[in-house]
């Protein structure tokens, strides 16, 4: 009697193929559910201002004296800092605190800075995490922009 051996090829790539067609289609659906929105919704217009911005950055970053940019975690509040040369003359002065994982959290200020050149933001109410803050004033006609990561 005559035994006939099993040919275990057709068998093994026939479910490759259908293991390799379930994890792309779940992989397509697992994609498709997620966000990509634009980080920002004036994109094209932010970008073509991109060189104002880098310029104001570089002008920053030769200033003797710096703004400060820091925390208090336990009254989850954000304190700025300006050097009394610049507090004199500067004007304009905005705070843009940029949340990366949610635009709808992306918070906006305009500052006055008190005797002491300093302004405390309360952030109560605001999600706790990884935050990008950005200083923005005008001095002596010249625009200047400190950024700053900052954890809340």
């Amino acid at each position: 009697m005559k035994t006939k051996d099993i040919n275990f090829w057709p068998i093994g790539v026939t479910l490759f193929l259908i293991l390799f067609a379930i994890t792309v289609i779940t992989v397509g659906v697992l994609l498709s559910r997620e966000s990509y929105e634009l980080v920002r919704s004036d994109y094209y217009n932010h970008e073509i201002a991109y060189e104002d911005h880098l310029n104001a950055l570089r002008r920053t970053k030769t200033l003797q004296e710096q703004p400060r940019i820091s925390t208090d975690l336990t009254a989850h509040e954000i304190i700025l800092q300006f050097p009394k040369s610049l507090s004199e003359n500067s004007e304009a002065l905005k705070l843009h605190l940029y949340y990366p994982a949610d635009q709808q959290q992306d918070l906006h200020f305009d500052i006055t800075l008190d005797d002491q050149a300093t302004q405390r933001i309360s952030l109560k109410g605001s999600a706790r995490g990884n935050w990008k803050a950005a200083l923005k004033w005008v001095h002596a006609g010249e625009t200047y922009i400190l950024e700053k990561r900052i954890q809340l």
